[in-house]
């Protein structure tokens, strides 16, 4: 489990080139997600159990400036899967990030979403193929087992 913060003032992004554009720039313009504030914080049900590896993200993808992979390869796991908001920016970001770290990547069709309807189908379809594999929540829930298929959002590309 990962949360999103940085500390106030953004010390996590000293000792990179300033920010002109993209999230570095937009974060840091509208001073979001820094610790202590509602943005940085678990929500319920996803509060983290007393002894639970928290990874606390400073970049785009779950692996950059985080212990992370570290961790991942000292409890010898092997099998990722990936939900959350902004499938096109940071999920997309931390499947690639896994991809190349050579974990087995597979992102939860039915538990992402977007700015968007288009940048899921087009991240799914398009995208994630190259790195990940597609599954639903009830593949999760019941063997755990990876797919080829796109998931509900092929059969929703299909019908439009």
């Amino acid at each position: 489990m990962w949360n999103v913060f940085f500390e106030p003032g953004y010390p996590g992004l000293s000792g990179v080139a300033p920010a002109r554009f993209g999230m570095r720039y937009a974060i840091q313009k509208a001073q979001t997600w820094q610790s202590g504030t509602r943005a940085s914080e678990f929500t319920p049900p996803f509060t983290p159990a007393d002894g639970e590896m928290v990874i606390r993200k400073t970049g785009s993808s779950a692996f950059t400036g985080a212990d992370l992979d570290e961790y991942l390869k000292s409890q010898h796991i092997s099998e990722l899967y990936f939900m959350g908001f902004a499938l096109h920016v940071c999920v997309e970001s931390s499947i690639r990030s896994a991809h190349d770290l050579g974990y087995n990547a597979s992102v939860i069709t039915d538990a992402v979403a977007a700015f968007t309807q288009e940048q899921p189908l087009y991240c799914v379809n398009q995208i994630l193929p190259h790195f990940a594999g597609a599954v639903q929540t009830a593949d999760i829930l019941g063997s755990t087992s990876t797919s080829n298929s796109r998931g509900d959002l092929q059969s929703q590309k299909a019908h439009e």
